[in-house]
């Protein structure tokens, strides 16, 4: 069998990867940070992150291999997980991040649904495309469960195959907190006091919510959770911007439970 071709699956790009860019909107990356690109490719992340001001190095195994291995505020651990078919090895990067990283590690990996058009041979636990690289994908519980496991901190979603891992319990209630909007009713009710009478109904949709960044699907929920919350709110969408601050309050809800 011929050797996986890793460095292939590095791509260029014009603009900063979905993962920076995502900590950038979100504040979890500012410009005082320092930054570690941690598998960082050809280096493109590098330059628009230096283009911005910000501190920024990264290390790769095919195109940095040179490069010291350093901590810094923010590490960067994007799309490099699901390329690496040894799962020692895998879990070994994944740990090796989050030492270096002083405040935050992001981790984003790609998901099932990618591999929908992807032609390939099975692999271990993934498989190897036409071009010779290999592709692991992952449920977003999945990718969640696996970083709490390595790393022995709850990751929060930032979106679906996008987590943030904090050192800073603190910094990780703020990340919350920001995702939290005012919700204001046509009619004067208190949204706090609504989510409080009706938690136990709204449980499994708090639940799906923080475990998927998303609201659930036609047959997500159980037939008994999805008819609960319909006789306490008529419907699962009015549940959803009843509960306090839509689905971002919800996610807060979980004060910190793992979220795609």
């Amino acid at each position: 069998m011929q050797p996986v071709a890793r460095h292939r699956t590095a791509l260029s790009r014009g603009a900063l990867s979905r993962p920076l860019a995502l900590a950038l909107a979100d504040g979890v990356l500012c410009a005082d940070q320092s930054v570690f690109d941690y598998g960082c490719g050809k280096g493109d992340d590098l330059r628009n992150l230096r283009s911005l001001g910000v501190d920024a190095d990264g290390w790769d195994p095919s195109h940095r291999p040179a490069v010291e291995r350093r901590p810094a505020d923010v590490v960067n651990l994007g799309y490099v997980v699901n390329v690496i078919e040894d799962p020692q090895e895998r879990a070994r990067a994944l740990a090796d991040a989050w030492r270096l990283a002083n405040q935050v590690l992001v981790v984003a990996a790609r998901m099932t649904w990618d591999s929908r058009d992807l032609v390939g041979r099975p692999h271990g636990d993934g498989l190897v495309t036409r071009t010779g690289t290999f592709q692991k994908f992952y449920e977003q519980a999945e990718l969640a469960a696996w970083i709490e496991q390595i790393t022995g901190s709850r990751p929060l979603a930032a979106a679906p195959g996008i987590f943030y891992v904090f050192r800073d319990e603190a910094r990780a209630q703020a990340f919350l907190s920001s995702r939290v909007y005012v919700y204001r009713p046509r009619v004067a009710i208190d949204p706090h006091a609504v989510y409080e009478a009706h938690q136990e109904v709204l449980a499994p949709l708090v639940e799906f919510l923080t475990a998927h960044a998303r609201p659930p699907r036609p047959g997500e929920l159980t037939a008994d959770d999805h008819a609960a919350v319909r006789d306490a709110f008529g419907d699962r969408p009015q549940a959803e911007a009843g509960s306090p601050g839509h689905e971002r309050r919800l996610l807060g809800a979980g004060q910190g439970s793992a979220a795609e």
